[in-house]
C-alpha cells in the first residue's frame, strides 16, 4: 500500500515538472539555510561535552564589590585552587591556567625558526585528572611536574619542528625561558573552551612562587565530588575567603559556573582567556530564524499547491468516484509532500555541505563536515523532514481531500468561503514572516 502511494506521488511529481521544480527549489534553499543554522546551534551547544567528568567541573568566578562596579571576572587568585582542595571536602581537585602575558602572544624560538604563539598557557599537572587530555607521547604522571617543562599539541609540534616526535626538544619563550617538551597531546576538538596549543608547567610561572589572595589572574577550574551541589560549594568558597582574607581587604567574592554554561553564558563575564566565546542570545535568535525560514517555506508550498487546486480537484473527484476515502486521499497528498520534502532535504544538505566553508568564514567558526554525519544531526534531519511534511502537507491534504466529488464532476464551484480566507491568511502570514525576517536582518 505504501509503495503504491509513493508511486502515485512520484507520477504526480513527474507529471508537473515545472511546478515540482519550483516547490523543490524553494524547499531546498530554505532547508539548506535551516541546515546551516541548525549546524551552528548544535555546534555551540556541543561545547565541552566531550569531557568525561563534565558534570563535576566548575569554573571559579570573581564577583567584585560595588566600589569595583559589580563586575564578574573569569579569573581567580592563585591561592583559591590549593586552599579549596584542602578545606572544602566537595572539591576533589583543581587546575589553574595562566595565559602568557595575561593574554598576549608569546614569542617562540626553536633554534632554527621563530613563531608568534597566541595560545600558550601555564597549567597545573592536575590538568590531566580533570580534563581528558590524550598524550600521544609522554606520560601524564610526569608531564608538567617540573619547572620549565611543557606539553605541546600535535599540530603545533609539526608546525614548529616538522615532526611530532619532539620529546626532549627545547624551545625558548620570549628569548628568556628555555622549555623542554615532555609530552605531545592530541589536538583538542574545536568545540571546547580550552584552546591552548602549548601548556607550560605552572611551576614555571611567577604565581607558583608567590601565590596571593589579592591578584586575580588565573582561570581556575575545580573538580567536585559526584552528587555535590553547586550552591554548597559556593557557600564554602565564601567561608574559605572570609577565613583567609580580612573583610576590609575583600574587594571580591567567589562564585562558580558549571562547565556546560561556560561557553554560552559568559558574555557578561570579563577577562576570559579563551578565544572561543559564544552567546546564548545568538543561539536563541538563530534557532528562531531557522524556524521562521522553515515556516515560510512550508507556507509557500501550501500556497503553490492550493493554487493548482482546480487541476488536482478533478483527480480527487475521479478518485472519490472510484471509492477512495478521505483518509486514502490525505495519505496520498502527504506521501507526495513527504517525497518532495525528502528530495529537498537531500539537495539542501548537499548545498549546505558546499556552502559550509563560506558559512564558517562568515560566522568565524570551525564547524567540521563530520557534524553532518553525526547521529544527533541525522535524527534532527529526520525530525525536520517529519515536521515539514506534516506542516507543509496539512492544508493541501485536508482541503483537497475534503472536496465534494459531485461538485467537482458537475463543474460546480469548488472551495468555500472558509478555504478562500485560509489561503488569504496564508499569504498574509507569509508576507508577515518575510517582513519580520527582513527587519531582523537589518536590526
Amino acid at each position: 500500500m505504501i509503495r503504491s502511494y509513493i508511486k502515485i506521488a512520484w507520477r504526480n511529481i513527474k507529471g508537473s515538472p515545472l511546478f515540482s521544480s519550483i516547490n523543490i527549489l524553494g524547499l531546498t534553499l530554505s532547508l539548506a539555510i535551516t541546515t546551516l543554522l541548525f549546524l551552528f546551534v548544535q555546534h555551540e551547544n556541543s561545547f565541552n561535552t566531550m569531557f568525561s567528568k563534565k558534570e563535576q567541573i566548575y569554573r571559579v568566578l570573581v564577583e567584585t564589590s560595588e566600589s569595583y562596579n559589580n563586575k564578574t571576572y573569569a579569573n581567580a587568585p592563585a591561592m583559591v585552587a590549593p586552599t579549596s582542595i584542602e578545606e572544602i571536602p566537595e572539591v576533589l581537585n583543581a587546575v589553574r591556567f595562566l595565559k602568557h602575558g595575561f593574554g598576549e602572544p608569546a614569542y617562540i624560538s626553536t633554534g632554527t625558526s621563530e613563531f608568534i604563539e597566541p595560545s600558550l598557557y601555564y597549567a597545573d599537572p592536575s590538568l590531566f585528572e580533570i580534563f581528558d587530555f590524550k598524550l600521544t607521547q609522554g606520560m601524564t604522571n610526569k608531564s608538567l611536574m617540573k619547572p620549565n617543562t611543557a606539553i605541546i599539541s600535535q599540530n603545533t609540534a609539526l608546525r614548529y619542528f616538522g615532526t611530532d616526535q619532539v620529546i626532549g626538544k627545547l624551545f625558548k619563550v620570549d628569548d628568556r625561558l628555555e622549555i623542554e617538551i615532555t609530552g605531545v597531546f592530541q589536538d583538542l576538538p574545536v568545540n571546547t573552551t580550552l584552546d591552548g596549543h602549548i601548556y607550560v608547567s605552572f611551576a614555571t610561572s611567577f604565581f607558583s612562587k608567590r601565590p596571593t589572595w589579592s591578584n586575580a589572574s588565573l582561570e581556575t577550574y575545580i573538580l567536585a565530588a559526584k552528587g555535590s551541589k553547586g550552591s554548597a560549594i559556593k557557600s564554602k568558597l565564601k567561608e574559605m575567603l572570609d577565613k583567609h582574607v580580612e573583610k576590609e581587604s575583600q574587594w571580591y567574592d567567589l562564585s562558580i559556573q558549571a562547565l556546560d554554561k561556560v561557553h554560552l553564558y559568559s558574555s557578561q563575564i570579563q577577562n576570559s582567556y579563551s578565544s572561543r566565546k559564544g552567546s546564548i542570545e545568538q543561539v536563541k535568535s538563530l534557532t528562531w530564524l531557522a524556524l521562521l525560514i522553515l515556516i515560510i517555506a512550508c507556507i509557500n508550498y501550501m500556497n503553490l499547491t492550493t493554487a493548482r487546486s482546480q487541476k488536482r480537484a478533478r483527480e480527487v473527484g475521479v478518485s472519490k468516484t472510484l471509492g477512495a476515502s478521505i483518509r486514502n486521499l490525505m495519505i496520498r497528498f502527504y506521501a507526495e509532500t513527504g517525497l518532495i520534502t525528502g528530495i529537498s532535504i537531500l539537495l539542501g544538505v548537499g548545498l549546505a555541505l558546499i556552502c559550509l566553508p563560506f558559512f564558517n568564514q562568515i560566522a568565524g567558526k570551525e564547524i567540521p563536515n563530520s557534524m553532518l554525519l553525526s547521529a544527533s544531526f541525522i535524527v534532527s534531519l529526520i525530525g525536520i523532514w517529519v515536521i515539514t511534511t506534516l506542516l507543509a502537507g496539512s492544508y493541501p491534504a485536508i482541503y483537497l481531500s475534503s472536496l465534494s466529488a459531485k461538485k467537482i464532476l458537475s463543474g460546480g464551484k469548488i472551495g468555500s468561503y472558509w478555504a478562500t480566507n485560509v489561503r488569504k491568511g496564508l499569504v498574509i502570514l507569509q508576507f508577515g514572516a518575510s517582513t519580520v525576517l527582513i527587519i531582523g536582518v537589518f536590526v
